[in-house]
């Protein structure tokens, strides 16, 4: 699970966010808030469900990711946008 919280501004169009995890393996789904537009060498981007473009300040939303690989996963470089 990765676990998003907004601390700014609120957000009303939509959002998105991008990471960078060190699992090698094959991402074989997602669900949640979230789903993922673009996995490659362990770089994730990750848009908003049509069903919740809105990231009010102080709420949090989930994405679940799905792999095939080795624990633990440790992510990095984590901007949202």
């Amino acid at each position: 699970e990765i676990l998003l919280e907004n601390t700014g501004a609120a957000l009303a169009d939509g959002w998105g966010t991008e990471l960078t995890i060190n699992l090698t393996g094959k991402m074989e789904g997602t669900w949640g808030d979230g789903f993922v537009t673009s996995y490659e060498n362990g770089h994730i981007v990750i848009k908003n469900q049509d069903w919740v473009k809105n990231f009010g300040t102080g709420t949090k939303k989930s994405v679940w990711l799905q792999f095939n690989g080795i624990l633990p996963v440790e992510a990095s470089n984590v901007v949202i946008k």
